[in-house]
């Protein structure tokens, strides 16, 4: 059904996955998100600026993997995603894929901020939220008008309701 060639490919493509896997593995004490309530949990982090970001509701490696083995025909579900534009430079997507154990209208509400390495917070007002109707994921996208500078960033999300902490996440410069 496939030629030599193809199944080649997609061979060393796996390796090529399950190398960055054991990689990832090897790292995964330097993780630059820090989960302050062991109910939820982070899929994947975006940050652009300025540019088309196709943002999976899953892990952006695993989404791309995917896109990439159906457009090669081997098959397999379509991925959800979303493709955020900006146009303006002055302008920062950030997008989180979620899950947690708390009720859909909190996960559907997920409150951000960003705190830059001077100690200035600003609260994250224009967002959208998203469940994926076929999982449990949900997505968080905020934009931010943000002028670029030398200052390092971290996000950190909360329930709406009570600001209990969920997660905090570096994101070095944008």
């Amino acid at each position: 059904m496939f030629t030599p060639s193809v199944k080649r490919n997609v061979i060393v493509a796996f390796a090529v996955v399950l190398f960055v896997i054991a990689i990832g593995l090897v790292f995964v004490g330097w993780s630059p998100i820090r989960i302050l309530d062991a109910r939820f949990h982070v899929i994947s982090v975006t940050a652009s600026r300025g540019t088309n970001q196709t943002i999976y509701f899953e892990s952006q490696l695993a989404g791309r993997l995917k896109e990439r083995l159906r457009k090669l025909g081997l098959g397999g579900q379509p991925t959800k995603k979303v493709t955020v534009t900006l146009r303006d430079n002055a302008y920062i997507s950030l997008s989180v894929v979620y899950a947690g154990d708390f009720a859909p209208q909190e996960l559907e509400a997920v409150d951000a901020e960003l705190e830059d390495s001077a100690g200035n917070v600003t609260r994250l007002q224009q967002g959208f939220h998203a469940p994926n109707p076929k999982g449990k994921n949900y997505m968080g996208t905020w934009i931010q008008h943000l002028q670029s500078n030398k200052l390092s960033y971290r996000l950190r999300l909360k329930l709406p309701n009570d600001g209990r902490q969920l997660a905090d996440i570096k994101l070095g410069k944008l």
